[in-house]
């Protein structure tokens, strides 16, 4: 056992599932069952063609949570607010669509119900990968504030007890109460 701790190597032919050592230990499993190395070099797992194509969709859907998620954090203000971001990250940084296909997306969003980075989001992940594809980009949008939501909301008891918070509040339930009739 003493050998397998001295190897540090990293095992570039394995899934990252197995792990990093997984040849290390297959050797050293080996070596002890026939005492050489050599008797199981032969039989050290590779990925198949599946494993492989299936970490790369992993890996771009993924990918595709996180532009996405980097876009709907770090903008604020809508839809059109994001568009230098996702022309950045989308066109001139990932290359997943054109000039043409961003602008066709945000009309297309804008035209169809919902928040148009939303959309957007939908069209380009639907795009790169399908549906699956969609629902990855359409969640990395909506997570940052869907957090940001649900931590505010933590702290609206916490806070809800000082006066000023409290008169901020009550302006809020005045103005719906009038505006309500007007909107329905």
């Amino acid at each position: 056992m003493s050998r397998f701790l001295l190897k540090r190597g990293k095992s570039t032919a394995n899934p990252w599932w197995i792990g990093e050592h997984f040849n290390e230990v297959l050797g050293e499993i080996c070596h002890l069952k026939s005492g050489s190395d050599n008797y199981c070099q032969a039989h050290a797992k590779t990925p198949s063609v599946f494993e492989s194509l299936l970490i790369d969709k992993i890996k771009n859907l993924l990918n595709l949570y996180f532009s996405f998620a980097k876009i709907g954090t770090f903008t604020i203000g809508g839809g059109l607010a994001m568009m230098p971001m996702m022309q950045a990250e989308l066109i001139e940084k990932r290359k997943w669509i054109t000039d043409e296909e961003l602008i066709d997306y945000y009309a297309v969003g804008q035209s169809t119900p919902g928040i148009v980075a939303v959309n957007v989001a939908t069209f380009v992940g639907y795009k790169q990968m399908g549906i699956i594809g969609g629902i990855f980009a359409t969640l990395g949008m909506v997570t940052p504030s869907l957090v940001i939501i649900m931590i505010l909301a933590g702290l609206i008891n916490s806070i809800n007890d000082f006066p000023i918070i409290q008169k901020a509040l009550k302006g809020i339930n005045v103005r719906l109460f009038f505006c309500a009739p007007v909107i329905v």
